[in-house]
């Protein structure tokens, strides 16, 4: 599972200990109280249709590399206006560039990330950025490997 949230300085968090760190009362839940936190979430029991019809999304197909695997949007305006999810499945060398940057997580699999000025080895839960204006840049797997792209909006 691969949480993707909203930009935001709010923040709820229930989680307080990490690591050996312990999360300040005050920063906990924006200095509004646990009845607030406690509010926030929807502790309903719902069916798993609704669950999977109201929050979970069908990938679109949305290019195909050259015989070499897909591209498929999963999040856009449609849903938020703060950001785009893909997922790109591929086998073999693709070729791609952006217009914009994104965040990349591989969710399955490994590749090669190569550009003009170098190769990263990327497995299953890297994650990695790729600046607007990379330029030109290659994505090589020999077996697939799944990839969640997060781009601004568009």
């Amino acid at each position: 599972m691969v949480e993707i949230m909203e930009p935001s300085d709010l923040a709820v968090r229930f989680e307080f200990e990490r690591a050996g760190y312990t999360l300040p009362e005050s920063a906990r839940f924006m200095n509004r109280g646990l009845d607030f936190c406690l509010e926030i979430f929807d502790f309903s029991a719902k069916p798993e249709s609704l669950v999977r019809s109201a929050y979970m999304f069908e990938p679109e197909l949305e290019m195909t590399y050259r015989g070499s695997g897909h591209r498929y949007h999963l999040i856009g305006a449609e849903t938020t206006p703060c950001y785009r999810v893909k997922k790109s499945v591929i086998r073999g060398v693709i070729e791609r560039e952006e217009d914009t940057f994104f965040t990349g997580v591989v969710t399955a699999g490994s590749c090669v990330l190569r550009t003009e000025k170098g190769a990263i080895d990327l497995g299953t839960f890297d994650k990695f950025f790729c600046p607007a204006g990379l330029g030109a840049y290659t994505i090589e797997s020999d077996e697939e490997v799944q990839i969640l792209e997060c781009f601004p909006p568009a």
